[in-house]
């Protein structure tokens, strides 16, 4: 998913599931601060509300 698609699809301070390890089992739960944004290098990337603070969007699950 792009930017553009997620930032359509979900406000910003919608709550996620930060999926930390190569296991993706559990996490924890993180609110967006900032609308995603497109990096050439990077991908897609969001700020949310705890460390490391900006992460890809292929690593948040939505809670609800």
């Amino acid at each position: 998913m792009n930017a553009k698609e997620f930032n359509r699809k979900y406000s910003v301070g919608s709550r996620f599931i930060y999926l930390t390890g190569p296991a993706y089992l559990g996490g924890k739960v993180v609110r967006t601060k900032d609308i995603a944004r497109d990096f050439e290098k990077s991908g897609a990337i969001v700020e949310i509300s705890l460390a490391p603070f900006f992460v890809k969007l292929s690593s948040l699950k939505p809670a609800d």
